[in-house]
């Protein structure tokens, strides 16, 4: 069963190769409560007040799914290693490209201006997309949403917007508290690359 629901099979799985490497390790991670965390990828991410979260995919480098109903949406985390020099527009704009030649309408990247991402709004075939990309320690993570048509991907971009900016770049061996969660808002990604 396709992932996208309002996406044809071939379409996503032509997405997924476009955005994945093609690693087969798996990634050890973690979902506690609305917090998934990848040491093998040095990720972490909140979901949104009502998303689930899922951390089982059809593909390795699919770290995390999260999905809500009413309004229907969908959101996947993907990490891949890059080839050096490549940064997150560079990124954004490789996956625009590819999109482009699926003959999907594509805007062009623009900066997410507090986390330091490149994100691109794309359509096609019943498929209304929005894209983050953030490249650190030559790790290229997605965060896709999509959604059935561009009303509903519009009522879902604060949601979006929440879980950009919930990514946190951890440090090699750096791991979760053993304590709950605080309520302390995490670390801008931006601000995290800054600091390495």
């Amino acid at each position: 069963m396709c992932y996208f629901s309002c996406v044809p099979r071939a379409l996503a799985v032509a997405l997924a190769a476009a955005l994945l490497s093609l690693s087969t390790g798996l990634a050890r991670a973690d979902i506690e409560g609305d917090r998934f965390e990848s040491s093998a990828w040095h990720v972490r991410i909140s979901a949104p007040k009502n998303w689930q979260l899922t951390e089982k995919t059809a593909y390795p480098n699919i770290l995390l799914r999260m999905a809500r109903r009413a309004p229907d949406g969908r959101m996947m985390l993907a990490a891949e290693r890059v080839a050096p020099g490549v940064d997150a527009l560079a990124y954004a704009e490789r996956t625009a490209g590819i999109l482009r030649s699926m003959r999907f309408q594509v805007r062009s990247p623009q900066l997410h201006s507090s986390t330091g991402a490149y994100f691109i709004d794309s359509q096609g075939r019943g498929a209304f997309l929005r894209q983050a990309f953030l490249v650190t320690g030559g790790i290229g993570y997605s965060l896709t949403l999509s959604a059935p048509d561009s009303r509903t991907r519009g009522q879902q971009l604060r949601a979006f917007d929440y879980a950009l900016r919930s990514i946190q770049i951890l440090r090699p061996g750096e791991a979760a508290p053993a304590a709950a969660p605080t309520a302390r808002a995490p670390r801008p990604a931006r601000e995290q690359n800054r600091a390495r």
